[in-house]
């Protein structure tokens, strides 16, 4: 289900089977907005690849392990802005 307010969140819920032809709508608290919107059934679209890495990444920042994959990214972005690369 995903925010009427266009916030970005979204919230996973089960459906009856004998109410599987209408479209569900709720009216929910959406922690971004910080107030009570109205959420819609949508098609559930599969999480990108790199989300799994960028938690994982913040992670491994938080923990202080793997710097070095994160310093040469970080490093190739810099010398890539600056035009060297």
């Amino acid at each position: 289900m995903y925010s009427a307010a266009q916030t970005g969140y979204r919230f996973v819920t089960d459906k009856s089977p004998t109410k599987k032809d209408l479209r569900m709508a709720l009216r929910k608290h959406d922690p971004i907005a910080n107030k009570h919107v109205m959420f819609y059934e949508g098609k559930l679209v599969p999480q990108p690849k790199q989300w799994k890495n960028k938690a994982r990444d913040r992670w491994n920042r938080l923990v202080g392990r793997a710097l070095e994959p994160q310093i040469k990214t970080a490093k190739g972005q810099l010398l890539r802005k600056e035009g060297v690369l």
